[in-house]
């Protein structure tokens, strides 16, 4: 999420003064005025554009006295694993190295569990809310209703509009009082005539509206 808004004020920068240039250097002054310390939950790098972002921010965020928290799945080495013209993120993991001190944390508590025990989810069957449900059959499709039905937890439920960048989303069933919201893997992970995926921006608006 930091990463896309980082990207859209670059955008906004360029349109706004095209005689700029890179707007990263002006980014990050901005960034540095606006607050001391940046924390960052879950860090993880996926594609080659925030990998480049990455290298080319935080080496002035931390050159500007930036202090920054933040956690990740992933050892500094691991991050962008694989990922396309790797080595010109490396940077960014030499100055993560040098100017911040890593920490493995190692805890027996699956805190992502202590959720979902407190949730109406843990009033169901073992089979009814396992990580996944497999094969696709009337069994599992009654599966997935009873976690609907727990998810809801009886209120009214109806079809939703969501207003997206520049587009709608139609929800074909959501409580709002649940703040929950049912789809198809088709619906949110199709490609659907004349009209474009949904990219990473669209699925951070569905999941705020119903978190």
């Amino acid at each position: 999420e930091f990463l896309m808004e980082v990207h859209q004020r670059a955008h906004k920068l360029r349109q706004q003064m095209p005689e700029l240039g890179d707007p990263v250097p002006y980014l990050a002054y901005e960034l540095s005025c606006e607050t001391q310390v940046l924390v960052l939950d879950e860090v993880a790098v996926t594609d080659i554009a925030d990998a480049l972002m990455l290298r080319k921010l935080f080496r002035r965020l931390f050159h500007n006295g930036m202090v920054v928290v933040a956690t990740s799945n992933r050892a500094p080495d691991d991050l962008y694993l694989g990922g396309l013209q790797r080595p010109s993120f490396l940077p960014f993991i030499d100055d993560v190295k040098e100017r911040c001190d890593v920490h493995e944390l190692q805890s027996t508590t699956d805190y992502r569990t202590l959720a979902a025990e407190a949730s109406p989810l843990a009033e169901l069957p073992p089979d009814g809310a396992g990580t996944f449900l497999h094969p696709l059959d009337e069994a599992t499709g009654s599966s997935a209703r009873r976690l609907w039905e727990a998810l809801v937890a009886g209120s009214a439920t109806a079809p939703q509009t969501l207003r997206l960048s520049g587009r709608t989303l139609d929800v074909p069933e959501a409580s709002e009082e649940a703040r929950a919201a049912r789809f198809s893997f088709a619906e949110l992970c199709g490609t659907r005539p004349g009209i474009a995926p949904l990219g990473p921006e669209d699925y951070l608006r569905v999941a705020k509206a119903y978190a």
